[in-house]
């Protein structure tokens, strides 16, 4: 048997025998004291049975007396017998339920009077009222009453005459009813607790007749008590007594019985009051106590046997783990360690157990250590070296011999410093501090070779010591990294070139608009003035030549501007410039704008946009320039058909759909259609035109903007091209440096011709132009930054704009650039204000307005009325490098009555100011030996030309760093704080004429 299933049987004996015998004497003393308890209960109950009955026939009997005297009773024995006398009787025996009868007899035992009135006219036995007659009161023990047939107890009154009241006339009996006087008792043995449920109450005569019984015994009243009802013992006991018997039925029952003594004013009654239970019923808490032993008992056995369990579990896992590693350091594994971490006997077995293992292990390791350590060393591919305190060589492997070109013998006992290059041998190369220094970990070191080559190593030393931390030696390992140093260098190299073509490309990029649009502004000028003169000399055959020249040469321009977009977004330069716009009317223009294309293929556009569709917060031109694309690709490849631009506003987001009913496109075309420089498929480009580039910026463009651009579809059947933007756009640079600030709208009673628009961060300076010009006349508008400046200048049209430069969020160069850029607004003077250096009032660049190459004539020619008429004598100055530009402009110049000075740079343009005075200077920014940058720096510092206008003319992309430049330019024009407003008005006024 095993050991488990002998400690589960002897638990299982040692909690069930003691559980089992405290079970029984707990059982019994409960029996025991329950009918302890139940008899001294019942002896209480029989004497408060005996006494209420005693009470309550005690009432009756007062009762009864008070009647004797009662008038009606005079009256039934000293008149004649009429319905009225017993009807007063009658009434007044309704009024006592218990009773069963009242008669009244005469001194000859006749019935006078009775209630009920069946027994009037009977005579009864005088010998019977004998003690009445005899002028006393008289009880009559229990008896069937023959007129009500109730068992009854009698009481008997003499009836005295009025006149005489020692003589005897009649005699009243009252028969109160037995049956009854259970329910009359019963209430007040339960209002003193001494009546439970399943008890049983009983009273005898003396002789044994049942006078009352409980419910459901009623048959037993007028019946003699027999032996099986209640023990003999019980029935006339003297003494009050309780005892257990079994009755006739087999129910062992516990019976109580008090006997009384008589009543207070009758002698002779000896009633006898028994109180009986069930002993099944009084046995109900031990039945209970009963159960709760065995409940107890199981989970106490329950208890006892899963702790038996485990404790045999725990002891048969420790033999077996005995059992499990004896086998195993049989066979030679010494690494098998017992866990039992308990303080008991067995926990210190397993100790002196696995100390034991471990002591044969140690042995057995000392054994194979040498052997075992050797054979490692010599298998690793690492170079291994163990340099003693001393600095000496004690340990090396066959990696490290290898290396470094030394036999083992060679090595062994040499100085480390002769391996390590960098350290010097000598006297104090070996102490116990140098050789500490060689802890290091993942080090970069120079081993050095027989040959007295230096190897790099990746080095990593680890300290050995004794118990009592005392230095032994140093572990070395090394790792030739001289492949690892050969990719390092060419790594950076290749990050050098990496670099380098990234400036290569950025400076292309700089230079492109210059070298492309330079050729393309003499291609375009020239096929403009060639259409002029060949049609006023009536050469009308060259026009459409001409023409084609002049559109393949603008088509070259739109390509360059793809082209520079995509880099500027590629490169992150690419700016939002975030504003309010009404989303239906910009949806107006945007079709006012592409109706010529949709009529070109005889297309029909709709328009599906509800008026109340609101506002949104964007870059409007990135907006409507995606929109064109979409729209002038869905004329181009639909004929005949029709296109629909809807839009339908989605909680915080915009849709904006352009569908048509083109060619349409498969899913191949499609997975390639928003890379740059693809279209659907070559015959696409060959068919239809273009460069591939429109849907690629417009998808960039809505996904710099937190949106996205999606295609749907199907080759016959159109394509729907779906934008989807959040009607907030918010610019994460912009966001993190300012917040938007709304400004008011314009005032209504803006004065034409005399506004001046106000933009400017610095609320002080606001405060102060606004006074200032008032104070001369002007209508005065204000903006806190770049983004509302441009708002207002659209709404309000003011005839000069200042502006500063160093404004959060969208500078004063951005704002200028937007400025120039609309056609509304270009012609409007600007006058830049900054806080950078100390100068005096001028104009952003040197002037108030630039000109970008290829050169929009009309614009120049207006501009060089607004700022030259009245100067018609004095030359224009044109700063260009390049003479066919120069060329152009002369050409043009001339044609409208103007004298043109040139000069191929800024420095001689400087030394032409020397001898002219030009009505203002056509300046290029991009020169050989002085740019107009520097030649901008040296025309301010001379207070002659603080007010002559230039106009800037360039190709070029304007970088961060040329803004800087410019800025700093503008920055030297005009000083918060350092001018005089006077010199600001006279500027404005100037400006305005």
């Amino acid at each position: 048997m095993r050991v488990r299933t002998k400690l589960l049987i002897i638990g299982l004996l040692l909690s069930l025998v003691p559980l089992g015998i405290v079970g029984f004497v707990s059982i019994q003393v409960g029996k025991e004291a329950i009918v302890e308890n139940l008899g001294s209960r019942f002896k209480l109950t029989a004497r408060a049975t005996i006494r209420e009955a005693d009470r309550v026939l005690f009432s009756i009997q007062q009762d009864a007396t008070a009647w004797s005297t009662n008038p009606i009773m005079q009256e039934v024995l000293s008149r004649d017998i009429d319905a009225r006398v017993s009807a007063k009787l009658i009434k007044l025996h309704r009024n006592y339920p218990q009773l069963a009868s009242i008669t009244v007899f005469d001194t000859g035992g006749e019935v006078i009077a009775a209630s009920p009135p069946y027994s009037i006219g009977n005579k009864e036995n005088v010998s019977h009222y004998e003690s009445a007659y005899a002028g006393s009161r008289q009880i009559r023990d229990g008896h069937v009453d023959p007129v009500s047939n109730k068992l009854v107890v009698s009481f008997a009154f003499p009836l005295f005459a009025q006149t005489d009241a020692h003589r005897v006339i009649g005699v009243v009996e009252v028969n109160c009813r037995l049956d009854v006087l259970h329910d009359m008792i019963l209430p007040e043995l339960q209002q003193l607790n001494l009546f439970q449920e399943n008890q049983r109450i009983y009273l005898l005569r003396q002789d044994g007749l049942v006078l009352m019984a409980p419910e459901g015994d009623q048959g037993l009243v007028g019946e003699m008590a027999a032996n099986h009802l209640v023990p003999a013992q019980l029935l006339g006991a003297d003494t009050e007594r309780y005892k257990i018997f079994k009755e006739a039925s087999g129910v062992e029952s516990l019976a109580g019985a008090s006997r009384s003594t008589g009543f207070k004013d009758f002698e002779g009654l000896g009633w006898s009051a028994v109180v009986m239970q069930d002993l099944r019923y009084a046995y109900l808490p031990v039945q209970r106590l009963e159960r709760n032993i065995l409940t107890v008992g199981l989970l106490v056995t329950g208890a006892v046997l899963i702790i038996v369990f485990m404790i045999a579990r725990r002891v048969n896992q420790s033999v077996t783990g005995f059992t499990q590693v004896a086998n195993a350091v049989a066979r030679g594994n010494f690494d098998s360690q017992l866990a039992y971490s308990s303080g008991d006997e067995i926990g210190e077995l397993v100790q002196t157990f696995n100390q034991m293992i471990r002591e044969l292990k140690h042995q057995r390791a000392e054994l194979v250590h040498k052997d075992y350590v050797d054979s490692i060393i010599k298998a690793m591919t690492d170079t291994l070296m163990v340099v003693s305190p001393q600095g000496e060589i004690k340990t090396v492997n066959r990696a490290t011999c290898q290396l470094l070109g030394y036999d083992e013998v060679d090595l062994l006992g040499r100085p480390v410093t002769d391996i390590l290059a960098g350290h010097e041998s000598g006297s104090g190369s070996g102490s116990a501090g140098h050789v500490e220094s060689l802890e290091v970990t993942h080090a970069e070191k120079w081993y050095r070779t027989r040959s007295g080559n230096s190897i790099p190593v990746l080095f990593s030393g680890s300290a050995m010591r004794d118990s009592a931390g005392n230095l032994i030696g140093v572990v070395c390992i090394a790792q030739d990294i001289t492949e690892l140093k050969h990719f390092e260098q060419q790594l950076q190299s290749a990050r050098e070139m990496a670099e380098a073509a990234s400036q290569y490309k950025s400076t292309f990029l700089a230079n492109m608009s210059h070298e492309l649009r330079t050729p393309l502004n003499a291609i375009i000028g020239y096929s403009e003035m060639l259409q002029e003169e060949a049609q006023d000399i009536a050469l009308t055959d060259f026009v459409p030549d001409l023409q084609k020249i002049q559109n393949a040469g603008k088509h070259l321009l739109g390509l360059i501007n793809d082209i520079l977009d995509l880099s500027k977004i590629e490169a992150g330069k690419m700016s939002l410039y975030l504003e309010d716009f009404d989303i239906a009317e910009m949806i107006r223009d945007v079709a006012a704008t592409v109706q010529p294309l949709v009529a070109k293929n005889a297309n029909r556009l709709g328009v599906n946009c509800p008026e109340g569709v609101g506002r949104m917060h964007a870059d409007v031109t990135k907006v409507r320039q995606t929109l064109f694309n979409l729209l002038s690709n869905a004329c181009k490849f639909t004929e005949r058909g029709t296109i629909e631009l809807t839009v339908e506003r989605q909680e915080e987001r915009i849709l904006l759909r352009v569908r048509d009913t083109g060619v349409g496109m498969t899913s191949e075309q499609q997975s390639r259609l928003f890379e740059a420089f693809t279209q659907a498929d070559a015959s696409t480009s060959g068919k239809y035109g273009g460069t591939g580039l429109g849907l690629a910026i417009s998808r960039r463009f809505c996904r710099m903007m937190d949106g996205d651009l999606y295609c749907e579809s199907e080759p016959g059947r159109g394509s729907t091209f779906t934008v989807v933007l959040p009607l907030h756009v918010v610019d994460a640079v912009a966001a993190e440096s300012t917040g938007r600030i709304v400004s008011p709208e314009p005032a209504s009673d803006i004065v034409l011709g005399r506004t001046v628009l106000v933009i400017d961060d610095d609320a002080d300076v606001r405060d102060l132009m606004e006074r200032s010009l008032t104070r001369e006349g002007f209508h005065v508008e204000l903006a806190p930054d770049g983004y509302t400046g441009l708002e207002r200048a659209r709404k309000l049209k003011p005839a000069v704009i200042t502006l500063d430069v160093m404004m959060p969020g969208m500078d004063g160069w951005a704002v200028l650039n937007q400025l120039k850029a609309d056609a509304e607004l270009s012609h409007i003077p600007v006058v830049m204000v900054t806080i950078v250096n100390e100068q005096n009032l001028g104009f952003s660049l040197g002037a108030v307005e630039y000109v970008t190459k290829p050169i929009d004539w009309q614009r120049l020619h207006k501009l060089l009325h607004r700022y030259g008429d009245g100067h018609l004598d004095q030359p224009v100055l044109i700063v260009e490098d390049n003479l066919q530009t120069r060329e152009l402009l002369r050409r043009n110049l001339a044609d409208k009555g103007w004298k043109t000075v040139e000069a191929e740079n800024g420095r001689i343009a400087l030394e032409k100011l020397k001898t002219i005075s030009p009505a203002l200077i056509l300046l290029d920014l991009l020169m050989p030996e002085m740019d107009g940058f520097e030649f901008l720096d040296v025309l301010r510092e001379d207070k002659r030309w603080h007010a002559l206008p230039v106009i800037v003319i360039t190709a070029r992309e304007i970088n961060e760093e040329d803004r800087g430049r410019l800025t700093g330019q503008v920055s030297q024009i005009l000083q918060k704080g350092r001018y005089a407003p006077d010199d600001l008005i006279k500027q404005i006024r100037a400006l305005i004429h």
